[in-house]
């Protein structure tokens, strides 16, 4: 049961990526689909430079620069000290990501469903 679960995994992260782009064309009227798409991918791309500048971030100012140049060249192993500022360095990247996840699920819980109507109470 486990093998099963590790193989359909990525399959249904290739699901829902599918499930966005489909939402994504029934909630756009047909002659702005490309703007939409187009918008959709920019987001997609700041995403993947955004967690990427975190993760660079984290890296400089956890692990010495030696090490930071030894592992961008291309060193074959990391030894000691620096294989755990390394690894240090990217337990940081990924809870701050995982702070930055949080709170965008927190925000996409806290907005409503698309399509409901939101009531206000005259003041007064």
């Amino acid at each position: 049961m486990a093998y099963l679960l590790v193989v359909t995994a990525p399959a249904t992260q290739v699901g829902r990526l599918g499930d966005m782009y489909g939402r994504m064309r029934t909630a756009a009227p047909p002659d702005r689909l490309g703007i939409a798409s187009g918008v959709l991918r920019t987001f997609a791309g700041l995403g993947t430079v955004f967690s990427f500048t975190v993760a660079f971030l984290a890296a400089a100012h956890a692990v010495p620069r030696s090490t930071a140049f030894a592992v961008f060249v291309g060193t074959t192993s990391l030894h000691g000290a620096d294989a755990e500022a390394f690894t240090s360095a990217l337990s940081t990247a990924f809870y701050i990501l995982t702070g930055v996840m949080v709170l965008a699920a927190a925000l996409s819980a806290v907005r409503g469903r698309p399509g409901a109507v939101r009531r206000t109470t005259p003041s007064g």
